[in-house]
């Protein structure tokens, strides 16, 4: 049997993890590994799918100190409305900080958690005992970020072959330096070629995270739109928003420009990380709008793209799942900094850089047939394989068998 050990964080890395994890436990002769870091633990919990924290493979002389550190550090940063244990954050924060600790002594160690939070750590000392005792033939990770990016660097060192999917488009961050790289598109395969990455490493699997996206909804567009009283508009936009510095200058265009357009609809879905109390202002301050709506987790956030006539983003991956449901998409970014993702450079939607622009770009994403048959070209290039999960299990078991 041979093992694959997942390293995953929340958000878009255990979306990517999960499928592959779920595939994998139905197959004889692989055995999947999760390691569940922070807020992953929520979503294997959501699923009932076993995983493992740092504590499973930690014992010895020093265990002691481990637990005094993750409940020193516990005590002050658990967050409890996130869904993680008490328990998981213990088990994620002690092994790091002990980690951080051996190598620069408590004070410096201490001072850096202090400057940088969690960005301090990269535990690569965890996670020699972790292949000490698990021995995986393959390690799968998707981000170069603390625990994943430590995972590759011991994994690389020992020879053990390594996987990294890259979550979107390759065109910043870290170059990928595993063994073999999973990418979605051939637009991504580019940009890693471009950074100087030999083609042999890159493969075009799609994206797992995205598999769900191409299912049935479990709400009919009907129903949500007759309970939020929005039945009767003539277009939807669902504004996919995010915690961001500058989220009081996003919300009053956007709500602004929709408070003017009775005959449309705005669905705001907050990011779960928000509590929408600046969108509810601003709400408060144009009088409280009937076509405008926020959401928090009422209902599934596909289900939500699906139904919408034109997304709104500034740059959250919802901005990509409506492209592969081939959707208009407008970008937003009024922070005077460049795109981080390609999505209006590439031209598959329209940036607004400016307050008071995106009356425009809602006029002419509803009136003109040239900027939605040159936007309709552009999502083209984004196209992706709909059963991800299975190229990304073939993948895994071409790479267990080359290295027996």
């Amino acid at each position: 049997m041979k093992k694959v050990l997942f390293i995953t964080y929340g958000g878009g890395h255990v979306n990517i993890a999960l499928p592959i994890i779920k595939a994998l436990n139905n197959e004889d002769e692989i055995s999947p590994i999760p390691i569940a870091l922070t807020t992953a633990t929520v979503k294997f919990n959501k699923e009932k799918i076993p995983y493992y924290n740092f504590f499973d493979f930690l014992k010895g002389d020093d265990f002691d100190r481990v637990k005094t550190l993750g409940r020193e550090l516990a005590n002050k940063h658990h967050n409890e409305l996130s869904g993680v244990s008490l328990q998981d954050s213990i088990a994620y924060l002690g092994p790091s900080m002990h980690d951080l600790e051996t190598k620069y002594g408590y004070e410096k160690a201490m001072e850096m958690f202090q400057t940088i939070g969690r960005k301090a750590f990269f535990p690569t000392s965890v996670f020699s005992k972790v292949f000490d005792v698990v021995k995986p033939d393959l390690v799968v990770t998707s981000s170069s970020q603390r625990a994943e990016g430590a995972a590759n660097e011991v994994a690389l060192e020992r020879g053990i072959p390594t996987l990294r999917f890259v979550d979107l488009f390759g065109h910043i961050g870290n170059v990928p330096n595993s063994d073999y790289i999973a990418v979605m598109s051939e637009f991504v395969k580019k940009n890693l070629l471009e950074r100087d990455i030999p083609s042999d490493k890159i493969h075009i699997v799609g994206q797992p995270a995205f598999d769900s996206l191409f299912g049935s909804s479990t709400i009919s567009k009907n129903d949500i739109l007759s309970k939020e009283n929005l039945l009767n508009k003539e277009k939807i936009f669902l504004w996919a928003s995010q915690r961001e510095s500058e989220i009081n200058v996003l919300s009053e265009e956007i709500i602004g420009t929709f408070a003017n357009k009775k005959e449309l609809g705005l669905i705001i879905k907050l990011h779960p990380s928000e509590d929408g109390l600046v969108q509810e202002e601003v709400l408060k301050r144009v009088g409280n709008p009937s076509n405008i709506i926020i959401i928090k987790d009422k209902y599934d956030t596909q289900d939500l793209l699906r139904l919408a006539d034109v997304i709104i983003t500034k740059y959250s991956t919802c901005g990509l799942e409506g492209i592969l449901l081939d959707k208009p998409l407008i970008t937003v970014n009024l922070s005077g900094e460049p795109d981080k993702l390609p999505f209006a450079s590439s031209g598959a939607a329209l940036g607004i850089y400016h307050r008071g622009d995106l009356t425009k770009a809602v006029t002419k994403v509803l009136t003109s047939p040239t900027t939605n048959a040159k936007m309709k070209e552009s999502r083209k290039k984004f196209l992706i394989n709909k059963d991800s999960t299975s190229s990304s299990v073939r993948l895994i078991k071409k790479i267990v068998a080359n290295h027996h």
